[in-house]
Order: structure tokens, then C-alpha cells, then sequence
């Protein structure tokens, strides 16, 4: 049977409490902000949002090459890449020039021969790398090998991490365990301080950038198929807000099926989103002072991805595929200050208008086949 529904009052538990320690009213009203925002698609300029755009060529050389960005993060001016297809982190100085790339392919001591994320340690300046398989491995910035810590088990299939506290990290696993938590928070010496959301690979074959985002000192949780985003601590989680469209992606009675059933509701749900069934699914979470971003990503009537910005001082929304520029913004991180996305030869043109005469000339000089380069988008 492909669509083995939980009861509807399990349904409508599972909706209103998806983990254990997430906390909302009993009165049915929200104790979260819920942005209500329109998926009608409006015109956007780079100017409607931004005051200038600063650009920060990234390198091409043979050890800095990078086939996508996986996800990016900022440590003082200093640019953390991750390009997943390549097992690579690459480390960039502030004016783009390459200070080391972490690629330790191997079976040996330090070397993963697959890794699906990283995180930084700040107070520890070392990068950790994770290795589906169960294993954390820790660099130093300058990219020695520190130690290896073995994540407990099951499950396996861990996909990504993010730093939590200095003695903390969360972890989150797509392989489906009904009675196992997709959302983990480890100490230093891998205990489990709590768990939380039930393992779905149902929703993670949807998934498009980090299941984590961090803003301030405070990392966030969401789920593809769900319009509400998690605050984690290391001792609990609550829903943080709640992005309200309108419509639900999915039915929440659909994300729990029998075990034995799974590889045909996985199949059925990519069906359901290629003919519209699931009209979207959520990207990565940001925020600044001003805005709350997703990126959604639709299957009608052509595939494509969508900028989703809720101004927080108006309450009003935009939704575009690409600004009157042309410019398509896949935002990979943000402060208060600034958004940062990535341009490569393409889009020279439509970036020209938002950054300054010296680089519109420098945007003339990239050529094709270099590295995208990284822009520092600020906010009004």
C-alpha cells in the first residue's frame, strides 16, 4: 500500500507536535510568529532589496576549483566553501585569494573517502567534517588532522551537522527509523543530550541545501515538506516561526508510513511532485534584522527555484524566480548586514548596477570557466 496514513488524531498530534520538547499552545493560537506571505510572483529589483553589492572574486587555481557551493559560512571576513561533489572545503582570505582547501580522501587516519557537510567551531578554530558513515572529523584552520570522533549508532546516513554550543553539536540522519529521531544533539563525548522529529527519508529525497541554519547565536531547524522552523538548544527545541503561504505542501499524515512501505511512498512522492501533487518544497532557512528568506523550490509548471523574502517592519512578502536584472539569488548566508550568493560569468551584466564603477570593470575581466565568485549583497 503506498499511502499507509497514520489515524487522523495521530495525524493531527504529529502536525502539532513533530518532536518531543517543541513547545506550543494548547489554545490553538500560535506562540510563533506565522508569516503569512503570497506565492503570486511580483517584480523585484536588486535595488528593492539592497543598497550596493560587494564583490569578492574567489580565486581559480587548480587546488581552489569548485564545482558548486554546498554551503558557505563566514568566520571574520573568512570564507568557509563547501563543494560536496568534489569532498572539499575550501577556505578563502576576505579578498578571495585561496588559503588552503581540506580534501583528505583516503582510508587512512584524517580521510574520509565521502563527506556530505561541515560546520566551524569558533572557540576551537577547527572546521568539522562530517562523514555520512558516522564519523566527525576535526581540522585545524591550517587543515592538520585533530581527532575523529564516532558519532553513537544507529542511524547512519548522517547528512548534516551544525555547531551548537562550545560543548555541543546537532547532527541530522534522513535514514528512517521509526523508532529513532532524525535530530540529534551530541557533547564532546558523543552522548546523546536529546533527540528529536522522527527519521523520514520520505521528505529528505526533497531537500535542497542544509536541514540547519544559524542566525545570531541560535541555530534553526526546518523540514522540506513543512512551513514551520525550529529553534534547537542543547536542551530542547520550539518552533521558532511558521511560514503560512496558504497552502500545505503535504498532508503531515503523509510523512509517517510503515517501514515496509517506505520504498513505495518514496516513489510516490517524487511522482506527487513532478505532476504538482507537492506544488513546492522549502530551501534553506535565513534571517536578518529586517527579513525572514526561503528559497522554494516548484515542479509546475517547469522546475525552478524561488526567492521568498518577508520584510519583518511591513509584513509584506516577495516572491520571484530572478530580479528585473536577471539575477536568479540563491542566498547562502546572512547577517543583519548583508546576503551573501554567488555570480558566475552569466551573470556579470545583471550585477552591474549595484556595485561599484572599479568592479564593474573587474566583472568585465572574469571569464568563463573561472570560479563563481562570492557577493556580499547589503541591506538597506
Amino acid at each position: 500500500m503506498i499511502n499507509q496514513r497514520l489515524p487522523s488524531f495521530a495525524a493531527v498530534l504529529l502536525a502539532a507536535a513533530i518532536c518531543f520538547g517543541c513547545q506550543s499552545r494548547s489554545d490553538g493560537q500560535a506562540d510563533h510568529p506565522v508569516l503569512k506571505v503570497s506565492l503570486e510572483e511580483c517584480s523585484v529589483s536588486l535595488s528593492d532589496l539592497f543598497e550596493r553589492a560587494k564583490l569578492v572574486p574567489l580565486a581559480t587555481t587548480e587546488e581552489a576549483l569548485f564545482a558548486q557551493a554546498d554551503k558557505i559560512e563566514i568566520l571574520h571576513d573568512t570564507i568557509f566553501l563547501f563543494d560536496r561533489s568534489s569532498r572539499a572545503l575550501h577556505i578563502f582570505a576576505p579578498d578571495g585569494d585561496p588559503i588552503r582547501s581540506i580534501r583528505k580522501i583516503g582510508r587512512g587516519p584524517g580521510e574520509y573517502t565521502t563527506v556530505s557537510d561541515f560546520t566551524i567551531d569558533p572557540g576551537q578554530r577547527t572546521v568539522l567534517l562530517l562523514d555520512p558513515t558516522g564519523r566527525l572529523l576535526e581540522y585545524g584552520f591550517d587543515g592538520t588532522f585533530l581527532r575523529e570522533r564516532s558519532l553513537p549508532r544507529p542511524p547512519m546516513n548522517c547528512r548534516f551537522v551544525e555547531w551548537l554550543t562550545p560543548n555541543s553539536c546537532v547532527t541530522w540522519s534522513s535514514v528512517y527509523e521509526t523508532e529513532q529521531d532524525a535530530v540529534r544533539v551530541l557533547d564532546r563525548e558523543n552522548r546523546i543530550r536529546h533527540s528529536a522529529f522522527p527519521h523520514s527519508s520520505l521528505w529528505g529525497s526533497l531537500c535542497y541545501g542544509s536541514v540547519f541554519n544559524r542566525y545570531r547565536d541560535t541555530v534553526y531547524y526546518h523540514e522540506s515538506l513543512s512551513g514551520r522552523v525550529y529553534a534547537i538548544t542543547p536542551d530542547r527545541c520550539r518552533i521558532a516561526y511558521e511560514w503560512d503561504p496558504g497552502i500545505r505542501p503535504i498532508d503531515p499524515g503523509r510523512l509517517v508510513v510503515d517501514k515496509n512501505a517506505l520504498a513505495a511512498a518514496q516513489q510516490q512522492f517524487f511522482a506527487d511532485y513532478r505532476d504538482g501533487t507537492i506544488p513546492f518544497f522549502f530551501g534553506p532557512q535565513l534571517q536578518s534584522e529586517r527579513y525572514y528568506y526561503t528559497l522554494l523550490t516548484f515542479s509546475q509548471p517547469t522546475p525552478v527555484r524561488k526567492s521568498l523574502f518577508y520584510d519583518r517592519t511591513t509584513g509584506e512578502s516577495r516572491l520571484f524566480a530572478k530580479t528585473k536584472e536577471g539575477l536568479a539569488l540563491d542566498l547562502k548566508y546572512m547577517t543583519d548586514d548583508y546576503a551573501v550568493g554567488l555570480v558566475d560569468f552569466s551573470d556579470r551584466e545583471a550585477l552591474k548596477e549595484l556595485v561599484s564603477r572599479e568592479e564593474a570593470l573587474l566583472l568585465d575581466r572574469m571569464r568563463e570557466g573561472d570560479n563563481p565568485w562570492t557577493v556580499k549583497y547589503m541591506f538597506k
